[in-house]
């Protein structure tokens, strides 16, 4: 992990019903070149939606550069943990 930096803010998103809280950035390597290496982008989010009932621990993988872990300790509030990973340049 090379170069981390970290915001934290708070970004109401009203069209997901989620509120951002914060990021963590880093690369891996020297990005922007083939074999070179890849940036990463970790956000945490709140969400709010009224089927989500339960308690516990789910994750997708909708693409090869992306991932999404959902923990829900309240009920209809999960945390969203959101991975992004970029080959070609650096998150900003």
């Amino acid at each position: 992990m090379t170069n981390p930096r970290l915001s934290l803010y708070w970004n109401f998103i009203s069209s997901e019903n989620r509120v951002c809280l914060g990021r963590l950035r880093w690369e891996k390597g020297t990005p922007g070149i083939k074999g070179g290496g890849h940036s990463n982008k970790l956000s945490v989010s709140l969400v709010f939606e009224k089927r989500d009932a339960w308690v516990g621990l789910y994750w997708t993988k909708p693409a090869e550069q992306e991932r999404f872990w959902y923990i829900c300790l309240i009920p209809f509030f999960p945390i969203r943990i959101h991975l992004m990973r970029a080959y070609g340049g650096i998150f900003p």
